[in-house]
């Protein structure tokens, strides 16, 4: 009993003065070790360290927002945790989700509309200013228009505009002057050359045999041709025709022959010089394959003259 008394006194605090009633031990609040129950009431309706004597410490964790307690109740309750600690509160995160969903609406709507621009674009108008609706004219059919158009103003040119004139007589091969009657005109340094041709002595074998006996005999399948020259000047100066004038044979396989070496009674270089107003005929000689009479014709050029006529043999 004694021992009793003393371990009672050892548990019990000390009393003072104006400190509530400490619950007995074996009451409904007290607890099993003396202490009151954690939450009961003491007597007096407010709980023993409200006016308790010893200075008050400050909690590690923060006070409550809720002065009813977080059960709602007054009542204050250990939450889990190793050793009654309370549990750090979760973070929430909803946040997070939020910006993730707008930020995909955001792009949707932004697609979409970029999307509608190009379709209003590409329908309304292109690069090359074609407004929608309006016709469209190709590069291909602007070329046929044109074709046609150009194929049309020729056939009207053609039907309004004269025969387009023959090659001038004396041009050409196809087109030659005619001996004796067509004068061919070639400029000279100083005037104005006509020469004449006349017509031709297609076999002058002997002709040339009998002029001079040194002249050579026509070796086998040629023959002598021999053709008359007039020529008539008309300038301030004089010529001499056998220097200004140069007369070929042209075959009709389009070889041509110069004049042969042979002396002839009224030769061509026998001419003397012509001044305004004279005339001159001489002989010309030419050498020509037997198989190119009767089928050629005469070129006839001035000297450092452009231009070269012909005059048809016969």
């Amino acid at each position: 009993m004694r021992r009793a008394a003393q371990v009672m006194t050892v548990s019990m605090p000390p009393q003072f003065p104006g400190d509530p009633q400490q619950p007995m031990p074996g009451s409904p609040n007290s607890h099993p070790q003396g202490q009151p129950r954690f939450g009961a009431t003491p007597a007096g309706g407010s709980p023993s360290w409200a006016s308790s004597p010893y200075p008050a410490q400050g909690s590690p964790y923060p006070a409550s927002a809720n002065p009813a307690g977080p059960y709602g109740d007054g009542q204050f309750r250990p939450v889990g945790g190793p050793g009654g600690h309370p549990e750090p509160p979760r973070k929430k995160r909803t946040w997070i989700w939020i910006v993730v969903g707008c930020g995909v609406l955001l792009l949707i709507g932004l697609l979409g509309l970029g999307g509608c621009v190009a379709l209003v674009a590409s329908s309304g108008s292109s690069d090359d200013g074609v407004r929608a609706g309006d016709p469209v004219t190709t590069a291909t059919a602007v070329e046929d228009a044109e074709a046609e158009e150009a194929v049309e103003e020729d056939a009207a040119e053609e039907d309004t505009s004269e025969p387009a004139s023959a090659p001038e007589v004396g041009t050409s091969r196809d087109n030659p002057a005619q001996p004796v009657t067509d004068a061919i005109a070639i400029e000279t340094s100083g005037g104005t050359m006509s020469v004449t041709l006349g017509n031709v002595t297609w076999d002058a074998n002997s002709a040339i045999a009998e002029a001079n006996m040194f002249n050579e005999e026509a070796p086998e399948g040629q023959v002598y041709i021999t053709v008359p020259v007039t020529v008539q000047y008309t300038g301030p100066e004089s010529i001499t025709p056998w220097i200004e004038l140069h007369i070929s044979y042209v075959a009709e396989d389009g070889r041509s022959y110069d004049e042969a070496s042979v002396v002839l009674e009224g030769d061509f270089m026998d001419v003397g010089d012509l001044y305004d107003g004279g005339t001159a005929e001489g002989t010309m000689a030419f050498l020509i394959p037997e198989e190119a009479v009767g089928s050629g014709t005469f070129s006839v050029e001035g000297f450092l003259t452009s231009g070269t006529y012909f005059v048809a043999a016969v």
